[in-house]
């Protein structure tokens, strides 16, 4: 603190960021509301508003089939939200893929309805199952099933929601979007 004798760093303020920082500087962001630190030639935000890195997709669509082992990539034609890039509409809409640089650790999971018993899962890169999940059997004619997991993930894997059953529809809801399918990063 200038002018005292008590310890601590008084940090200016700055509208941005500044133009040629040097490793080693510190400076608050007023427009971005951040603490910024230059650590190897990268600004790194080392305090400032949450930064949500997620994306929760849906299918308004009409219904999809699902089928026996491999079962059936459901496909989401619409977005509540996409953080940074996670998912397309218009090409290879079953899939969630971790944008260049936000590899870590993640929150997936999803839902959807069906007309019978049938099995969720959460796949990797097409070929890998890192959570299953079966609902309970009964009477009812629609039945809801879920399934989420904690999973590292590096940039350019993707994931999917597999439905798997005997050809029976995974029927749409427009009441609460039906099926759904997000992702969340949590850490690296």
């Amino acid at each position: 603190n200038p002018g005292s004798n008590a310890a601590g760093i008084n940090v200016g303020s700055l509208a941005g960021d500044p133009g040629t920082p040097s490793n080693g500087d510190l400076w608050y962001d007023s427009t971005a509301n951040e603490l910024t630190a230059r650590i190897n030639g990268a600004n790194v935000a080392l305090i400032g508003t949450p930064v949500f890195v997620c994306a929760r997709v849906y299918h308004n669509g009409a219904d999809q089939t699902a089928v026996a082992d491999p079962g059936t990539a459901l496909l989401f034609d619409s977005e509540l939200f996409d953080t940074d890039g996670f998912h397309s509409t218009s090409s290879n809409t079953s899939r969630l893929t971790v944008p260049a640089g936000k590899g870590g650790k993640y929150l997936i999971g999803g839902g959807f309805y069906a007309t019978a018993n049938c099995d969720a899962i959460l796949k990797l890169n097409g070929t890998t199952r890192i959570a299953f999940g079966r609902a309970g059997t009964g009477a009812s004619t629609v039945i809801s099933y879920t399934v989420d997991t904690l999973y590292p993930l590096a940039a350019g894997d993707y994931v999917e929601l597999i439905a798997i059953a005997p050809n029976i529809p995974v029927i749409k809801d427009t009441a609460a979007p039906s099926p759904y399918f997000w992702i969340a990063l949590q850490g690296t």
